[in-house]
């Protein structure tokens, strides 16, 4: 692959926008977890989630410097069965996340102009064939593309503190969770949502490898996460002392387009562009770095070879980008909720693994190369490791029983889909011995997943019952009965997991003894 030179700017707008790109998605922690819990959780994630997984894409980036990122990290910590699933899971997300944005961008512009279903889908294959060819032109396009627009949103942002603090007349922390809403759900609501807009730094890691100097994602990083604390935090809480009426916000009720507007109709309608500029900077920048995962996965012979071919013109892998394109234009018919739901599960699995590796390279391989490493000792670097895989894990449950299903059933399918793809192309160790099978050194790791997978679900039939509501799922899918179903649905994983579990750790066992 080609390699591009690109400065620490260029490579921090891209990171802004993959991290950012405006304030979007808080109008929907404002009303399900109440203004003053939605400011707390964006004060207190940057300490314990943004941050740390700022640092971590930082060492490890700098110390393996190489096209796949977190799929590359994992794998060099755990060996080749959890590093596909770290990739398998980043597939996943990025698959379904981009698809998210076009919906967005095209919906927020339809309903703006009134247009018909197939006027907005036209105008979304449109955006996603445009940005696709900025991509197939290759990182440094998708680069400059992505750090104008993130100039131009930030910079709006910014005029929005200055419109919120002229008009200035709520308290913004009241009230502090919804009435009729215990701490443990409203907090549920609104760090789960928040944890998602401080997601993403973990994406350049995925185009280290076609950089000339990658040794620019640390200094870029530390300044994406200012920018993104500074976009987020000062715009909510003067959104809410100077609009109010936290009750009515939303992507479909009160937005930021409500609270410029406070400063004339011009304003209304400059955030109406820079709501939609948001969003397909966003799909951009994602575009521009997902295809890698499943590039270098096939190199590695855990996906089929065809993934592996690049543009002979830009040095892009063409094949990857159009399947994400094809996938764009199928799933951005979909509805929004729909496609969220199989993916935040996953965002827990993701992170919570690329932690638990940054620790474990620093004890088996301290002494690789680090030019940029974390200023902790190494116990202290731990204690942080450990302290965002708890919050995966709380959260993980706190995100409720119908994500919960979702993710455990993505995570189920992992090993099944392992041993599918080592079975069709060999793995990592088929040399030149075209051996297509799982090796008995798989069964350990195998089993491992499987018992994490029957604890996870066990905790989760009991607790879903004391923690979540039945009656609210039933408004939402409007099916009678569906919690229940779910519980069920979790026991059956529980003792299908354990069974497996058994199976393969039995089968490992008999072959050491």
């Amino acid at each position: 692959m080609k390699k591009h030179k690109l400065g620490v700017f260029a490579v921090a707008g891209t990171i802004y926008t993959f991290c950012c790109s405006g304030a979007y998605g808080i109008e929907d922690m404002i009303p399900s977890g109440g203004p003053g819990m939605t400011i707390l959780a964006l004060c207190v994630l940057p300490f314990i989630w943004a941050y740390p997984q700022a640092m971590i894409c930082s060492e490890l980036g700098s110390a393996i410097p190489e096209e796949g990122g977190v799929y590359i990290w994992v794998q060099r910590a755990f060996g080749e069965f959890w590093g596909f699933q770290a990739g398998y899971w980043l597939i996943l997300i990025n698959y379904l996340f981009e698809p998210t944005l076009i919906i967005l961008a095209g919906d927020y512009v339809g309903t703006a102009f009134g247009w018909s279903w197939g006027a907005t889908f036209a105008f979304k294959a449109g955006l996603i064939l445009f940005f696709g060819y900025i991509n197939w032109r290759g990182i440094t396009d998708v680069s400059f593309v992505s750090t104008g627009l993130a100039i131009i949103v930030f910079l709006a942002f910014m005029c929005l503190i200055v419109i919120g603090a002229t008009h200035w007349q709520y308290n913004p922390l009241e009230p502090f969770i919804p009435e009729g809403e215990s701490v443990w759900m409203s907090a549920g609501y609104a760090f789960v949502i928040g944890m998602w807009m401080y997601g993403g730094y973990s994406q350049m890691g995925n185009v280290a490898g076609e950089l000339e100097n990658p040794q620019v994602i640390p200094k870029a990083l530390m300044i994406a996460l200012p920018l993104s604390i500074l976009t987020y935090i000062p715009t909510t809480i003067v959104g809410l002392a100077s609009y109010g009426q936290w009750e009515d916000w939303g992507t479909d009720g009160v937005s930021w387009v409500a609270v410029a507007g406070q400063a004339g109709p011009i304003w209304a309608g400059i955030f109406v562009v820079i709501a939609f500029l948001g969003q397909v900077s966003l799909f951009n920048s994602y575009l521009g770095t997902s295809a890698r995962t499943i590039f270098v996965m096939a190199f590695d012979n855990l996906a089929p070879k065809i993934f592996t071919r690049c543009s002979k013109k830009t040095g892009v892998p063409d094949v990857a980008l159009l399947s994400i394109i094809i996938t764009s234009l199928i799933l951005c018919t979909f509805e929004f909720s729909i496609i969220v739901t199989l993916t935040v599960t996953v965002i827990f699995l993701e992170s919570g693994v690329m932690m638990l590796a940054a620790m474990i390279l620093r004890k088996t391989e301290p002494d690789m190369p680090r030019p940029f490493k974390v200023g902790m000792p190494d116990g202290l670097f731990s204690a942080m490791c450990i302290m965002v895989v708890a919050v995966c894990f709380i959260f993980l449950f706190l995100n409720g029983t119908d994500y919960f299903v979702f993710g455990m059933v993505v995570a189920l399918s992992g090993p099944f889909l392992f041993w599918l793809l080592k079975k069709s192309y060999g793995g990592i160790g088929v040399g030149n011995k075209n051996v297509k099978a799982l090796s008995y050194g798989d069964m350990k790791p195998i089993a491992v997943m499987f018992f994490l997978c029957a604890a996870l679900s066990v905790i989760g039939f009991f607790f879903f019952p004391l923690y979540d509501d039945p009656y609210f799922f039933e408004d939402i899918y409007g099916i009678p009965g569906i919690f229940n179903i779910f519980i069920t649905l979790i026991g059956i994983m529980a003792v299908v997991s354990a069974v497996f579990g058994i199976i393969f750790y039995r089968t490992y066992k008999s072959h050491k003894s």
